[in-house]
């Protein structure tokens, strides 16, 4: 089970990270004849799929175990530290590379020697990146939580072990 729930992650991460790095450098590199508004309209189909997998994949680290609350005292257990690390590292690897191809996009589309017209605009540009840090968040989001202590304790929380005077 936890293999397949790897290769869910690890499909995941290559589908969106080869699915934006080619249409955001496929028009200034290789003279691709779609424009970026239309590719931003690709990645709106693409992207919420993939994304949405990556982020059951940290809800799946992040759901309490048996009885016991998920906090940050509590390390994963054995069978998640590898989903965990994934859904960590992984992202941040692919924004990573995601931001250095949509920079040199940017710049190649916009050089004076460029098509005119073909160029990436300030407004697309940050709608990329926008959808980069949204990858990030969904994917990441409730690990760091997770990792970090933001998820209450039982014992924080108002009313927390309080007992019902007259109850048995």
């Amino acid at each position: 089970m936890d293999a397949n729930r790897l290769w869910v992650i690890k499909a995941s991460l290559l589908i969106l990270g080869i699915s934006f790095i080619f249409f955001v450098i496929a028009r200034p590199a290789f003279n691709f004849p779609m424009l970026y508004d239309e590719t931003i309209r690709v990645l709106q189909i693409i992207f919420p799929v993939f994304v949405g997998y990556l982020g059951i994949g940290a809800a799946y680290l992040t759901q309490p175990t048996d009885t016991a609350r998920a906090t940050a005292d509590q390390p994963f257990q054995k069978h998640q530290e590898a989903v965990a690390r994934l859904l960590l590292r992984g992202p941040i690897y692919l924004i990573a590379f995601c931001t250095l191809a949509l920079v040199a996009a940017f710049w190649l589309s916009n050089v004076p020697s460029a098509r005119p017209g073909a160029g990436m605009s300030i407004d697309n540009f940050c709608w990329f990146l926008s959808l980069l840090m949204g990858l990030l968040a969904a994917s990441s989001g409730l690990v760091v939580t997770r990792l970090f202590g933001g998820i209450a304790k039982d014992k924080e929380r108002p009313g927390a072990g309080r007992r019902d005077v007259g109850r048995p």
